[in-house]
């Protein structure tokens, strides 16, 4: 799984959270990919010039895309029965899980971080 977003804020309590603008996921069954989801999102403010320069995203590409709750309703169905793996995951689940309960949808699966990992195998803190 993987998010892009308006920023890097997903809590609350240290001041305004930044908007989800594209999802993406694929299932994996034996090495090979067998699904995939992937999602704009609409967006409420006009991208960040350096978010548009990061990820490539256009304003005009979220014009006419579903809303986040649309989103997250499709991504939770499409992930529910899978364990969710990404690199910095937590960043991803902490956005997921911000604006999903606000539609009481969790994403509470069993989840594994590629970051985690590759810094445990190429022994960095």
């Amino acid at each position: 799984i993987d998010i892009e977003t308006t920023g890097l804020n997903s809590n609350p309590d240290v001041g305004e959270v930044n908007h989800i603008i594209e999802v993406g996921a694929v299932k994996i069954e034996q090495g090979k990919i067998t699904e995939k989801f992937s999602s704009f999102c609409s967006c409420p403010i006009p991208l960040p010039q350096e978010i548009k320069k990061l990820t490539g995203i256009l304003n005009q590409d979220l014009k006419n895309a579903p809303i986040v709750k649309q989103v997250l309703y499709d991504l939770h169905d499409f992930c529910k029965d899978s364990e969710i793996v990404g690199h910095n995951v937590s960043f991803d689940l902490g956005f997921l899980n911000y604006y999903g309960a606000q539609q009481k949808i969790l994403f509470k699966q069993a989840y594994a971080d590629t970051l985690t990992m590759s810094r445990l195998l190429l022994n960095h803190d």
